[in-house]
């Protein structure tokens, strides 16, 4: 008798385990829709709820100047509810509907005008860079640079050392390869010089702030071409902005799984604190949890070298910051080589030591 019990407990389990796993299935994915806002015409909303129990969002003011806002934590799903925990520690609920959500406010009640807080399911959609330079990320392109009067623009490929000019007033482009790169002695710059049998090609790109004078866009970076044609004598001058377009394929949300070749599993991991960093390579942002603090900065990536800034990061004091304190060691003001295989983002010190191995969440 008291076997027949134990298998038919066994048998419930197991049938509310599957029942529990079919229910985050049906929730897994994502959501997009538009929200009410009080300051602005609406704010589009996206949602990603993934497998691990972590999500990503992203909130898009509509009728505003504001940059959009990127979020990661972890969600999970109770009964008909799930709940948001952000890597800031802020929680935000919804209500399951067929194939649809509900944002909740504090008190559990749905929030007014409905028609613009529910997020309708997106089946087998996959998240896609979405950034104006998109075309030009995807063609391998490290740096482009924009002028105006006369048009030109050049795009340089680091790891395959060639350089594409062109101007508006001719057809086609100029190709240069097997280019040089070097340190401009006393600036804060970087050169890149070819030539061919018919042309030779200089650039300089300043690190100082640079204002396009026909669209009003701010670059990060000053450049100035200097171009030859044949065997003439005369350099033609083009001056504008540029800046570095970090790999797509950084833009996610990465696991932090070794750090110095020590699993994380060595460390102490808190509740609701799943060490994660969310890369965004248009905006060249970073931010996520270690463990205890959240935690934020910039980053640079050209070709396959990337260099992170300083990070800055909340103030929480918790009862063991091993695992935070060597992460920021590892990561502060860094310059790294990595790759990217395998959903599997690896930085390699100058050295040559590997410091840090992410996972893809997905």
């Amino acid at each position: 008798m008291k076997k027949l019990i134990l298998i038919l407990m066994a048998v419930s389990l197991n049938i509310f385990a599957q029942d529990g796993n079919k229910e985050l299935t049906q929730v897994t994915g994502i959501w997009s829709g538009k929200l009410p806002c009080a300051d602005c015409e609406s704010i589009s909303y996206r949602l990603s709820l993934k497998s691990d129990l972590t999500y990503q969002d992203r909130l898009i003011y509509n009728g505003t100047i504001t940059d959009p806002v990127n979020g990661v934590g972890t969600w999970q799903l109770t009964g008909d509810e799930i709940k948001l925990t952000s890597s800031l520690g802020s929680i935000q609920s919804f209500r399951v509907e067929t194939n649809k959500l509900i944002m909740l406010d504090s008190d559990g009640n749905s929030v007014p005008n409905s028609e613009l807080t529910k997020l309708t399911r997106n089946t087998g959609e996959q998240e896609q860079p979405t950034d104006r330079w998109q075309e030009r990320r995807l063609k391998g392109v490290d740096f482009m640079a924009i002028g105006n009067e006369p048009f030109w623009n050049a795009d340089i490929n680091i790891d395959a050392k060639t350089i594409n000019f062109g101007r508006l007033s001719e057809n086609g482009s100029i190709e240069f390869t097997d280019i040089t790169e070097n340190k401009i002695m006393d600036a804060a710059g970087t050169s890149f010089n070819a030539s061919t049998p018919k042309a030779e090609i200089k650039v300089e790109i300043m690190k100082s702030e640079c204002t396009d004078n026909m669209s009003g866009e701010v670059f990060p970076y000053t450049v100035k071409v200097s171009l030859r044609m044949g065997r003439s004598n005369k350099w033609d001058e083009y001056t504008g902005c540029g800046q570095y377009l970090a790999d797509y394929r950084l833009t996610d949300l990465w696991l932090i799984d070794k750090i110095n070749g020590k699993s994380i599993a060595e460390f102490n991991i808190f509740k609701n604190k799943v060490p994660m960093i969310e890369m965004n390579a248009a905006q060249q942002r970073f931010g996520g949890t270690a463990g205890c603090n959240s935690f934020n900065g910039s980053f640079e990536a050209a070709g396959s070298r990337i260099r992170f800034g300083k990070i800055a990061s909340t103030l929480i004091m918790c009862p063991d910051m091993k695992l935070e304190q060597e992460f920021f060691d590892a990561l502060n003001d860094k310059y790294f080589e990595f790759t990217i295989a395998s959903n599997t983002l690896t930085l390699v010190s100058p050295e040559g030591k590997t410091v840090l191995e992410l996972k893809k969440a997905d």
